[in-house]
């Protein structure tokens, strides 16, 4: 049980920087979010509980590192971000994420907790607003 639960919190710190380290993810995000918690979730379950080889030690510390590493590729592969790209192309073609992003995305998932003083210069105050009077258009 504490096995379980030790992956459970696991793949929620995972997700959840991930999330914060990409934070523009449309207008579906939210249920991105849950939802990719949700199924990785009830997949480590049921690996877990049902294939006998998860519990034996030398393959369960194996293929659990295994099932965190390709839940991680996965999770960059198919996340939707809003400019078109995968994470994965961008962190392949050396995008990182800016402090100015990661800050965004610690309060927009994570609600403000941990955040530092956010400095906003004039160019991301001018991208926003451009992004702003866009989605009016629309």
């Amino acid at each position: 049980m504490i096995k379980i639960i030790t992956g459970l919190i696991f793949i929620i710190l995972i997700i959840i920087t991930i999330f914060v380290l990409y934070p523009d993810t449309g207008k579906y995000e939210e249920y991105m979010f849950y939802g990719s918690i949700a199924l990785w979730s009830f997949l480590y379950i049921y690996f877990t509980l049902n294939l006998k080889i998860f519990s034996l030690f030398p393959f369960s510390l194996f293929l659990n590192i295994l099932f965190f590493i390709f839940m991680i590729f996965i999770t960059s592969i198919i996340l939707p971000q809003e400019d078109g790209k995968t994470i994965l192309s961008k962190i392949l073609s050396g995008k990182f994420p800016d402090p100015e992003t990661i800050n965004r995305g610690k309060i927009k998932y994570l609600k403000g907790l941990f955040t530092t003083d956010i400095k906003i210069n004039t160019n991301n105050l001018q991208k926003e607003t451009k992004k702003f009077f866009d989605k009016i258009k629309d």
